[in-house]
């Protein structure tokens, strides 16, 4: 799951959807081979189904009080990130 989260961040991040695809997943993140058929396979669904289940989970729990939020919203592999709340800075 982790490979998967950082393979999607940085493919966003970097705006290149077309390394987003269930295809292109599956081959870069799950080793599958050229003829890897998603439709057959649901590795990727699956995987990021668990990956959002996860980040709902700490948002809920330890990530409650963070300034941002990171979501990868149902029916997308895009990563997806807001600012719920500008970051303080300290006077110094």
């Amino acid at each position: 799951i982790r490979e998967l989260f950082l393979v999607v961040a940085r493919e966003s991040l970097e705006r290149r959807p077309e390394n987003l695809s269930e295809y292109e997943l599956g081959r870069a993140v799950f080793h599958r081979r050229e003829d890897y058929v998603p439709n057959e396979d649901r590795i990727v669904r699956s995987s990021i189904r668990q990956l959002r289940r996860k980040l709902r989970e700490y948002y809920e729990t330890e990530g409650a009080t963070d300034a941002c939020l990171v979501d990868i919203p149902k029916g997308s592999t895009n990563f997806l990130m807001v600012m719920l709340r500008m970051p303080c800075c300290k006077n110094r």
